[in-house]
């Protein structure tokens, strides 16, 4: 399915709620969406939410490969005289099993899965916030008959991002609840000396000794993908350097157990290197890519998705490379390295520190399911609500 920019009208497939100041509209057509793009992410760049995760193109690359198998509930909040887009809640529908009998129906937030996203959010115009939140949450309420509960895994905590959801939900009358998650970050010094000098000294020889010996084989070269021409050389050898890393545990690796994924990655990095967000490094051995390591950089951020690497290559080959990303981000002036989602002791071997995110679940309590679940506490993702496994709507328990 392609996203049209033009070809349907927003009021043709919205059903408008009314307020004093802002009016909410619900569009249920990706196509509908699509004719959003201008004003969305000139929304996107003012507010709170700003996020890679949350553009146009990200979202649009995600419809493309998966949107014939979503339904969309977004909702679009607009001031009532201007018309002027103030807010908006991009949502899809899903379903889970409750007990692997009882079908129940989520709402997710749009392109979640299987992209790599985090730090879900609604978005909202500075200084109007609370209200927009508000119109939000008070018109999913008024949609209950439509969904069981909606799940936000992974949401901001340092920021307010996840406070000013559970606030909205609470005044609309709903029940919000939250779990912590832990994310590791990277605040990048101004020089890859004052880095190195921050860890360990055995760390830090370790590093260098590796560098040197691995940098001063014959052919071998730190390079990064910066044109069109050699993106799908890279891709390529990513899809297979992860499948080949994973094999070292007997497991698959994620673009082959997830073929939806690369489908994905295929259709966002073009998009991603023409806009200027790309970061695509790898360290070749006479022209074959033999480690890489894939992300985005946004908002001065460098932020880490994917990496994979020759296990029968030099033995250390993939902390060489995190080391020259990280030399190669400092030299350009990005403020951070993000490794986004979970905190490992890998993590804080690379000096990243801990920061607090959420997994919020929000039920309505109207329909018996929503009752259901708000009274049992029963989780997503957990043994008792899981979501729906089938060739249609592969999606993890852990998504």
């Amino acid at each position: 399915m392609t996203v049209r920019c033009s070809a349907t009208s927003v009021r043709e497939a919205v059903r408008p709620v009314n307020s004093d100041r802002l009016k909410l509209e619900w569009v249920e057509s990706w196509d509908a969406w699509g004719s959003l793009r201008g004003e969305w992410d000139e929304l996107l760049v003012r507010s709170r939410a700003d996020s890679i995760f949350l553009t146009w193109d990200w979202i649009a690359s995600w419809i493309k490969v998966l949107g014939s198998r979503r339904t969309p509930l977004v909702g679009i909040v607009r001031d009532a005289s201007t018309g002027k887009l103030c807010g908006a809640a991009v949502l899809y529908r899903t379903e889970y099993r409750l007990l692997k009998v009882l079908r129940v129906r989520a709402l997710r937030p749009a392109a979640d899965w299987p992209t790599g996203s985090e730090y879900p959010d609604w978005i909202a115009e500075p200084g109007q916030e609370e209200a927009v939140l508000d119109a939000l949450a008070r018109g999913l309420v008024e949609r209950a008959r439509d969904w069981d509960f909606a799940w936000m895994p992974n949401m901001r905590g340092w920021d307010g991002a996840h406070e000013r959801l559970l606030q909205a939900g609470r005044r609309a009358g709903m029940q919000v609840r939250d779990r912590s998650t832990h994310f590791g970050f990277l605040q990048l010094p101004k020089t890859i000396a004052e880095y190195e000098g921050l860890l360990s000294s055995d760390r830090r020889q370790q590093l260098r000794r590796k560098r040197r010996k691995l940098l001063g084989m014959p052919g071998v070269r730190f390079e990064r993908c910066d044109s069109a021409q050699d993106l799908d050389r890279y891709l390529e050898a990513l899809f297979e350097l992860n499948d080949r890393r994973w094999q070292t545990r007997d497991m698959q690796g994620t673009f082959r157990r997830k073929p939806d994924e690369a489908a994905f990655y295929r259709d966002f990095a073009p998009r991603a290197l023409a806009a200027g967000w790309l970061r695509f490094y790898g360290i070749t051995e006479n022209g074959v890519l033999k480690a890489v390591q894939y992300g985005y950089c946004y908002g001065g951020a460098f932020l880490q998705l994917q990496e994979g690497f020759d296990p029968e290559f030099f033995q250390g080959s993939g902390n060489v490379l995190r080391h020259c990303v990280i030399e190669s981000c400092i030299e350009e002036g990005v403020h951070a390295y993000d490794f986004l989602g979970e905190m490992t002791d890998h993590k804080s071997r690379w000096l990243a520190e801990e920061r607090l995110g959420y997994d919020v679940m929000v039920l309505h309590g109207i329909t018996p399911l929503s009752w259901l679940l708000a009274k049992a506490g029963i989780w997503p993702t957990g043994r008792h609500l899981v979501a729906r496994l089938d060739a249609h709507d592969p999606s993890p328990k852990n998504s």
